[in-house]
């Protein structure tokens, strides 16, 4: 675990679920609500990952085909890595 990148990744996984248990047990809605909730952001979650990995596909492409510079490319890929809880 000496990457930072992985350790940003991990810490915000972590807040990201104790957020989500904080708030259903404080709140007074019903397991359904509960449920509804957990989809909804797992959903939101895969769209935005969804996201990032085209991109990365976009930009793998445009490096092989020689529209960006290798640097240009690792500048970009780690941007995206940034962002991404995945990559």
């Amino acid at each position: 675990m000496n990457s930072p990148a992985l350790k940003r990744h991990l810490s915000a996984c972590a807040l990201v679920a104790t957020a989500l248990v904080g708030g259903s047990l404080m709140t007074a809605c019903t397991d359904h609500h509960i449920v509804g909730g957990l989809v909804g952001g797992t959903a939101v979650g895969y769209a935005y990952e969804r996201q990032n990995t085209k991109a990365r596909r976009r930009l793998e492409h445009q490096r092989a085909t020689g529209r960006i510079s290798h640097r240009e490319y690792q500048r970009r890929r780690d941007d995206i890595s940034d962002r991404s809880l995945i990559y």
